[in-house]
């Protein structure tokens, strides 16, 4: 029921989504790419932002390295500090304690930028954080993640830059009971490096090379543990590209990456256009996309050694026109073809009129189709009205070649409708509010519905789950003062009181354990009023 961004947005310098298709730069997924960008420090005064209100208390502290050589930033969140919301809760009567458990978050984020030369950069970053979930019978369980980095960016001359950077990553889970202190752990470390170079040919043509390596170790155990295993990896890649901007309004970049791991290489070639002129622009792009299979799934439970890489080949496309007024309309179109999808046939279902419940390996089993357009229209504005409204249709259907299966993909999602606006009341005061509509997606499994008896079926993803609708408002009022801002919010989070209901099903470990197979709704969160105040310093 708790969801928490894994970046203080307090430290973005931005986020940018590639919705489809990335160029060659990006690897490791067949879909988007969210890339998050943390900001530099101050560079000209020490400073600090102090916050707390719903969920999270936090705080950035920033300032200037000695004589000038840089930047640095400290950053953290927590919600063991969020005592203005717990009075909140308290007197609004909306802290539900009825689930026995005690859940917290923390992290922490650190960046350094220190300038050597006018050519010469260093960057070093450090982001770690934890999530608890503490039971009232003693049992609980913990998830943390930590990424460290060290970059060095150079400017060898007006056309050639480069970068290299070396990075560890490790993610850990544990679960206790109240005897033993671990009854269930898995977790992935890896460390590897970076170098992408980038040469101003000409004037229209920007060429780009890259590598990425990485070497991952993962494992899983647990006096609970069926799935154990102990597995190491090297995954290195390569790719090339090069931009092409015959004028100021088009622009053309054609590339491929190259992806290797376990013996397998394999080679993704990608275009993606754009051009500009009297207020229209159309973009449009295609290519191939993979994913290396998790060590999980060739080595751990249900674990296949002999699995491909899953790919995707997808082709899309838009129009963007401004209609005047600071409002922007876009269509996007796009379709999608997946191969070899991983896939274990592993969940309980109806077998000619029998239940039946197999724990097959996974298999490349999974082709699918997917297509969809989604529409936009936004307005910016500093004085009044600004926002936008979007809405996406999509129909993503999946087929099981090995087991002779077609259904719904289990993110299958048919209708989304998201409408977001602020209205600027005056300088310092703003209301705003967000609606987030979305119909249901699949309940996995092979399940049949007959008025309100859920039952094992012989068709998988038949059955879907009530339609997400939730309301928000806030309003925000900004004090000025000589030594700082401050900022009082209030909010209201699920205005409407829907009860948005998701899925809580077995997983893979608990039907093998147990031999039993359990698939239920739980309501997210009711009215959640909030308090929130910021100070910046």
């Amino acid at each position: 029921q708790l969801s928490l961004s894994v970046v203080n947005q307090d430290t973005l310098a931005s986020a940018a989504l590639t919705p489809g298709v990335n160029d060659a730069r990006t690897g490791g997924v067949t879909a988007g790419a969210l890339a998050l960008d943390t900001r530099e420090g101050n560079r000209d005064r020490l400073t600090a932002h102090l916050s707390t209100g719903f969920i999270v208390s936090s705080g950035v502290l920033e300032g200037p390295l000695p004589r000038g050589r840089g930047a640095w930033l400290l950053g953290g969140r927590t919600t063991r500090l969020d005592y203005l919301q717990q009075a909140v809760d308290r007197v609004a009567g909306t802290n539900d304690d009825d689930n026995g458990s005690d859940l917290a978050f923390g992290d922490v984020i650190g960046k350094t930028v220190i300038d050597l030369s006018a050519r010469h950069q260093i960057t070093a970053s450090w982001l770690a954080g934890a999530f608890t979930n503490d039971e009232r019978d003693g049992s609980g369980a913990k998830s943390s993640n930590r990424l460290g980095s060290v970059a060095w960016r150079a400017v060898m001359n007006g056309r050639l830059f480069t970068r290299v950077q070396g990075f560890f990553l490790s993610t850990a889970y544990r679960e206790h009971d109240a005897v033993r202190p671990v009854t269930l752990e898995d977790g992935q470390q890896g460390a590897g490096v970076r170098a992408d170079v980038t040469f101003q040919a000409t004037s229209a043509h920007q060429l780009q090379a890259g590598i990425y390596a990485q070497r991952v170790h993962a494992h899983a155990g647990g006096v609970e543990s069926l799935g154990a295993f102990d597995a190491t990896r090297s995954e290195p890649s390569w790719y090339v590209q090069d931009r092409w901007t015959p004028s100021a309004r088009v622009s053309i970049t054609a590339g491929a990456r190259v992806d290797s791991a376990a013996g397998e290489t394999v080679a993704a070639p990608r275009v993606l256009a754009a051009a500009a002129a009297r207020g229209w622009t159309v973009r449009a792009s295609a290519g191939t996309q993979y994913l290396l299979p998790p060590l999980a799934a060739l080595h751990g439970l249900l674990g296949n050694p002999a699995l491909r890489m899953p790919h995707a080949f997808e082709i899309d496309g838009g129009v963007e026109h401004a209609v005047g007024g600071g409002q922007t309309l876009s269509v996007d179109v796009y379709r999608r073809r997946d191969r070899d999808g991983l896939f274990a046939l592993a969940e309980p279902r109806l077998e000619h009129g029998r239940p039946t419940a197999r724990l097959n390996p996974f298999e490349n089993a999974l082709d699918g189709t997917s297509r969809g357009v989604e529409v936009a229209i936004r307005r910016g504005s500093a004085r009044r009205l600004s926002g936008w409204v979007a809405y996406a249709y999509g129909n993503a259907q999946m087929i099981d070649d090995v087991d002779g299966l077609a259904f719904p993909s289990d993110d299958d999602q048919r209708h989304t409708l998201n409408a977001v606006g602020s209205f600027r009341l005056s300088g310092t005061l703003a209301v705003s509010a967000q609606w987030r509509y979305g119909s249901g997606m699949p309940r996995r499994g092979f399940l049949t519905q007959d008025g309100a008896t859920l039952a094992l079926g012989s068709e998988r993803n038949q059955v879907r789950l009530p339609p997400y609708d939730r309301l928000d408002l806030r309003l925000r009022k900004v004090f000025l003062f000589r030594w700082g801002v401050f900022t009082l919010s209030g909010e209201v989070l699920n205005v409407l009181n829907r009860k948005n209901e998701y899925n809580v099903e077995s997983t893979l470990l608990t039907v093998a354990r147990t031999g039993q197979y359990s698939s239920g709704l739980r309501k997210g969160f009711p009215v959640a009023p909030s308090i929130g105040l910021s100070v910046q310093f």
